[in-house]
This record gives C-alpha cells, structure tokens and sequence, in this order.
C-alpha cells in the first residue's frame, strides 16, 4: 500500500459503519479481487473497476500494490470508477425529477384533487430531485479521492442505518400521531376545536399550542408527514440519543406554533410538521458540525427535505404552515448546536438529566394525545 493510500484508508476509517470486521487475506493466485458479503473473490483489473462503477457493494478490494485487501476508495486507479458512479447517479436523478414532473401533469389533468398526489406537492418534488442531480453532475467534473472516500462512506453509512431498529420512543410518538388522526373522524369539527386558531390562543386558550400538533387536516397531511418521519427516524436517532427523539420534537413542535401564533396571527393551523423540522434541523446543525462522524450527504439529504417542506407551502396544501416549520427548524438548529458544544465528559454529566428530559417529554406527548383523543370522543 502506498503511503497516500494508506493515509487516506487511515483518514476516512472512523465510523461505526466503516468498520468491516477481520480484514481476509488476498487470493494467493490472483493479483485482483474484492470482498463481498465476507467472501473473497478474484478477478480482472476491468471486472473490479465496472464492479465498482455499477455500485455492487464491495467492501474490500486488493491489487497487486497492497499487501491486503483495502477500501476501494483508497485505491487511485478506481477513481474513475467512482467519478461515473457518481455521473450516473446524477442522470438517474435528473431523468427521475422528469418523471415526476410528467406525473404531475398527468394529475393536473385528470385527478387533481387525488387525496395522495397533489400534482404541486410532485413539482416541488420534482424541482429538488432535478436540482440535486444538476449539483451532483457538476460535483463529479471536479471529483477527487477524497470525494470517493465520502461517498463510499456515505453508501455504508445508509446501509448501516437500514440495519438499525427504531426505538419504542419513536414508536410511541408515530402511534400518537396515528391514533388521534383516525380519532379525528369522530369530529368533523376538530379542526376548529383543537387547532391552532389563533384569536382563540390570543383569548387565552393556550392549551392548543399541544393539541394542535397531533391534529391534521386529512389523510394526506398524515401521510406526508409519517411519510418523512418513519423512514427518517433511524438517522434521527443515529444522531443523537434516542430519548431525545421525543424531547427535540414536543419542543421544537411548541416552538414552531408561537413562531405560527406571531407571524400568521388570522390562519388556522394544524399538525406535527413544526416538530419534525424541527427533528430534522438538530441532526441538519450535529452532521454539518461533526464532519467526523456523519458522511457529507447526510447533511446534504437533510437540506433537500427542508427544502421540500420551505416550498411546499406556497405551492402545496394551504394548511401546510411555513412560520411554523421555520420555528421548529430553527429552535432544533439551536438546540443541535448546543448540544454539539458538550464534549463527552458533559454529556455524561448529564446522562441522568437528558434521560428524564427524554421521558418526560415523551410522558407529556402521550397525555397530550389521550387528552385530544377524549374530548373527541366525548
């Protein structure tokens, strides 16, 4: 192994995801070959470099330069391989953006009012996917290896993350969502009765500041946003404690509606969206500030969704509050960067309080949403 290769397989090896296990020995008999899955295998110098560039999830590779197998973004001569990876994948991105964008016309045109696909809610969708795979072609015209060393990094962090569990906190938190939006039905003024209406929270009904974050305005309200928080919640809660889960959220979710209260004082609003910008700004500031930890296009992700939610309401449904996921964005931007200034000692520190936060805060969601469900009901 050369000594840039081996710098760079010592720089980019720190994460839990980049750790493969006992690194095998080469075949003896063969001067090229990977690993796969634990098992290794020879090949050609061309068969490793289009493994490489169709995405197959090597592990290890080994050439007649290196002593063993080693990542194969340290190895130069598959820079190449990484660079038209990267080139597709920006293709796909722009070619996919398209054809949501003929979806969305095939919407307008005869089922605009579906419950699922606004054709609006598609464009703007439509508009981030295209714009990513416009960066992401000219980030590859200028690609370097230490660009292959992220992306691979990157790729095994998404595929460490697939393997994690979510934790009964955001268990418990997607069940309340759920529950009271199919209690809902049961008052076809619920809305009006435990929204954020604000000249009633001006009056003095401050309790719909909580309410008003498990109320929705239909099934499609529900469905996007549990549509970014399941999927998203195990980075959520790669990124930081899992008890904070629920304690980012309610308060980012009440920060979110006095920011809704102040800045659209005559509109109702409604739902949990505050809460989970708010999720989705703590783990935005903590990957962009520890580069260490978290791959770059986890932050790069991150910022794509908030992008999606800052154009989704002028352009979407009309009870889609901005003011309120700007509050909650901005609250959880706060609370990540205060909390990426604790080093481990003070985190341990307060172990016992950021555990009981995380509870109480999760205990007051739940009271929150049996409270909502009764008077419902009632």
């Amino acid at each position: 192994m050369t000594l840039a290769a081996n710098t760079l397989q010592t720089s980019f090896q720190q994460h839990e995801w980049d750790l493969v296990g006992a690194v095998p020995r080469k075949l003896s008999h063969a001067d090229y070959g990977y690993v796969k899955n634990g098992q290794t295998y020879s090949s050609t110098r061309e068969e490793l470099i289009n493994l490489v560039w169709s995405g197959a999830g090597l592990s290890l590779v080994w050439t007649p330069e290196t002593p063993q197998p080693v990542s194969p973004e340290s190895v130069p001569f598959l820079l190449e391989a990484f660079q038209k990876k990267e080139s597709a994948e920006a293709r796909n991105s722009i070619l996919l953006g398209l054809l949501c964008f003929l979806f969305a016309a095939a919407l307008a045109l005869g089922l605009r009012n579906w419950i699922l696909f606004n054709p609006n809610i598609i464009v703007v969708i439509a508009t981030v996917i295209i714009s990513h795979g416009i960066w992401l072609k000219v980030h590859s015209l200028h690609y370097t290896q230490a660009d292959g060393a992220n992306d691979a990094s990157a790729a095994r962090y998404y595929s460490w993350l697939k393997q994690q569990k979510l934790s009964a906190y955001t268990f418990v938190l997607v069940a309340c969502i759920v529950v009271v939006s199919l209690t809902q039905v049961m008052d076809t003024d619920s809305i009006a009765h435990f929204g954020l209406v604000k000249p009633a929270v001006r009056s003095g009904e401050v309790w719909r500041l909580f309410t008003a974050i498990f109320i929705h305005g239909n099934f499609s309200h529900v469905f996007y946003v549990l549509l970014v928080l399941i999927p998203f919640s195990k980075t959520i809660e790669g990124a930081m404690a899992r008890r904070f889960v629920p304690l980012v959220f309610l308060l980012t979710a009440l920060v979110g509606n006095v920011f809704s209260v102040v800045l659209r004082p005559n509109v109702t609003s409604m739902g949990a969206s505050g809460g989970l910008l708010g999720l989705l700004g703590f783990v935005a500031i903590i990957s962009y500030l520890d580069k260490t930890r978290y791959p770059r296009k986890s932050f790069v992700r991150v910022m794509q969704l908030v992008a999606v939610f800052a154009l989704i309401g002028p352009f979407g449904f009309e009870f889609f509050d901005n003011a309120a996921h700007l509050g909650g964005f901005v609250s959880g931007v706060l609370l990540g960067w205060l909390f990426s200034r604790q080093n481990e000692q003070g985190i341990e520190k307060r172990e016992k309080l950021f555990r009981f936060g995380g509870t109480a805060a999760l205990v007051v969601l739940c009271f929150i949403a049996a409270f909502t469900m009764y008077r419902l009901v009632g």
